[in-house]
């Protein structure tokens, strides 16, 4: 029972680590994400200053 337990225990810690890296990944795509559409937006606006 006790090696069930603590396999169970490290399966557990390897999940909860993984999400973590998950939630940094998405966290990451929605940052670079946001930092494209800024640049996209002052683009269009200084091309719409210059027309």
């Amino acid at each position: 029972m006790n090696t069930i337990n603590k396999i169970n225990e490290g399966k557990d810690k390897e999940l909860i680590i993984s999400e973590r890296y998950v939630a940094i990944d998405i966290f990451r795509i929605v940052c670079s994400l946001l930092v494209v559409a800024i640049h996209c937006s002052i683009f269009i606006g200084t091309v719409e200053r210059i027309v």
